[in-house]
């Protein structure tokens, strides 16, 4: 008898497991960061919150206006040429912006000018 009542108590804890979500997996992948922005050099990026399967990045020039363009590079080869012009300081409403499949991890941008690179910020989707 004690047996069958320590075997039903081992199935009801392992039904309990399976059903009961833990921190890890009740969250989708992709919530963090939340509506990240982040710069480094003359580039700074924005990286919205995964929605719809769909993740939402801007890129700009940060404190001084250059004329070039920006690269977005990602998760599984992801890699998009942005427009080649004049970018003007700050982010409204001058900014190159992609709207890309949303994948855990890393994405980044690169500015250039003259075939210098002058940034590269990065933000991560975990």
């Amino acid at each position: 008898m004690r047996k069958m009542v320590t075997a039903i108590f081992a199935m009801v804890l392992l039904g309990m497991t399976v059903l009961l979500p833990n921190s890890v997996s009740a969250a989708p992948a992709g919530i963090g960061p939340m509506e990240a922005t982040g710069c480094n050099g003359n580039v700074c990026m924005f990286l919205s919150t995964p929605s719809g399967g769909r993740v939402y990045i801007q890129a700009w020039a940060r404190n001084t206006s250059f004329e070039g363009n920006f690269d977005l590079v990602g998760p599984g080869g992801l890699y998009r040429h942005g427009d080649t012009k004049r970018w003007y300081a700050g982010s409204h409403p001058n900014r190159q912006e992609w709207d890309v499949p949303a994948v855990v991890g890393k994405y980044c941008v690169s500015g250039w000018e003259n075939g210098q690179r002058i940034g590269y910020p990065c933000l991560s989707i975990r």
